[in-house]
C-alpha cells in the first residue's frame, strides 16, 4: 500500500505551472469576491450621469439592505452575457423576465442590474489597465470563480 496514494491528484495538480495570467483570474476573483461579501452596494467611484444616480439612489440609503443570494447569481449571469457580447442572450433575459426567480421584487431587479453593470464595468476597468491584452472570455471567467467564491460551488 502506497501511504500518500491519496494525495496524488493534488500533488500531480500542483505540479503543473501556472501561467501569469491563470494568477491573474485567480487573483481578480479572489478582490472581487472579497469586495462584494462586504457593504452592499460596493463603492462606485460616483456615477457618470445624473440619470444612473438618481435610478440607483434607493440602493443607497441607510439601512442599506443586502440583496439575497438569487440576485447576486443574476447579476454575475446577467454581467458574463454582456461581457461575451450576447446581446440577443441579455435581451431575451430581461424582454422574458427569466431573472424574475432570482430577483422578484422591483428593489431585486435594481440591485441586479446595479451589480450587473458594477461586474462588467470592473472588469473593463481591469482589461483596460492592464499591459498584456485579456480576452474578454477570461473576464467572464473572472466573474464565474468570483461567483463561485461568495456564493459556493453551485454557481
Amino acid at each position: 500500500m502506497k501511504p500518500f496514494s491519496k494525495w496524488e491528484r493534488l500533488l500531480e495538480l500542483e505540479a503543473k505551472p501556472r501561467t501569469l495570467e491563470d494568477q491573474l483570474v485567480e487573483e481578480a476573483a479572489k478582490l472581487l469576491a472579497k469586495e462584494l461579501a462586504g457593504t452592499f452596494p460596493p463603492e462606485t467611484g460616483g456615477f457618470e450621469s445624473g440619470v444612473d444616480e438618481a435610478r440607483f439612489a434607493p440602493l443607497f440609503v441607510e439601512p442599506r439592505v443586502r440583496p439575497a443570494e438569487g440576485v447576486f447569481r443574476a447579476a454575475f449571469h446577467l454581467a458574463r452575457l454582456e461581457l461575451l457580447r450576447e446581446i440577443d442572450e441579455v435581451d431575451l433575459y430581461m424582454r422574458q423576465k427569466r431573472y424574475l426567480p432570482l430577483a422578484p421584487s422591483e428593489r431585486d431587479k435594481l440591485a441586479m442590474l446595479f451589480l450587473s453593470r458594477w461586474l462588467t464595468e470592473q472588469m473593463l476597468v481591469l482589461k483596460d489597465r492592464l499591459q498584456t491584452p485579456l480576452a474578454r472570455a477570461r473576464l467572464a471567467e473572472i466573474l464565474k470563480r468570483a461567483e463561485q467564491r461568495l456564493l459556493g460551488a453551485s454557481a
